[in-house]
């Protein structure tokens, strides 16, 4: 594992360029790794002039953080009410909608979800969906199937993002050049040695399936 100092270094040599969008990708139990990458960045002050964001899943609540039911065994209520206390932490309201969270600090926040109904995924921001609740996009973007319910929004039944599109950086294919992007993966050939790690591996299954439209193996 690199030192922190040749971290450094690589970051000096390949962002050295303005970069002020950036992406996080969803990742189940494994998101939490965001947090240490994030802070890197924040320490050799990447994350300056950040001006859009765009996140799925876990990465949504660990963007949210710096600026026993129908179909699941858990309704989310634990978690959010935890998201929640550290929104208004920070000064917000838990019933702030996406336009007024772009208005109070001039930055384009995107969240993902995936909707059932349509089979497609959803990205919301001031820019398509300016009144709602930003407290809502992040429920649906983390109800990861079997472990949350889904999220009913307009009529229509979404759950976690991640599912159809773990990665949301194809929003920016026309300006790579400006972002910083964070994926959180296993290496080839780990085993899988717990309850925890065998969810991931399956719930990874299922996006790759997803993605490629192969659900017949």
């Amino acid at each position: 594992m690199p030192h922190h100092s040749e971290v450094s270094q690589i970051l000096d040599r390949n962002i050295k360029r303005d970069r002020d969008i950036l992406v996080l990708s969803g990742g189940s139990t494994k998101g939490i790794a965001q947090i240490g990458a994030l802070h890197c960045l924040k320490k050799n002050n990447m994350l300056n002039n950040i001006k859009t964001i765009a996140a799925t899943s876990a990465g949504s609540i660990i963007d949210a953080q710096n600026v026993i039911t129908k179909y699941g065994l858990d309704d989310g209520s634990r978690m959010m009410f935890v998201l929640k206390k550290l929104i208004e932490a920070k000064g917000f309201s838990d019933n702030i909608t996406f336009s007024e969270f772009y208005k109070k600090v001039g930055i384009t926040f995107v969240v993902t979800g995936s909707c059932i109904n349509d089979k497609r995924v959803y990205y919301f921001s001031h820019n398509t969906y300016p009144e709602m609740k930003v407290m809502d996009a992040i429920r649906i973007s983390i109800s990861i199937p079997i472990i949350f319910t889904p999220c009913i929004h307009e009529g229509k039944i979404f759950i976690d993002g991640g599912c159809i599109d773990n990665f949301p950086i194809q929003l920016f294919d026309d300006k790579l050049d400006r972002v910083i992007g964070i994926y959180v993966c296993d290496k080839p050939g780990d085993k899988q040695t717990d309850v925890v790690n065998m969810f991931d591996e399956g719930y990874i299954s299922a996006q790759k399936k997803l993605d490629t439209g192969d659900l017949g193996n």
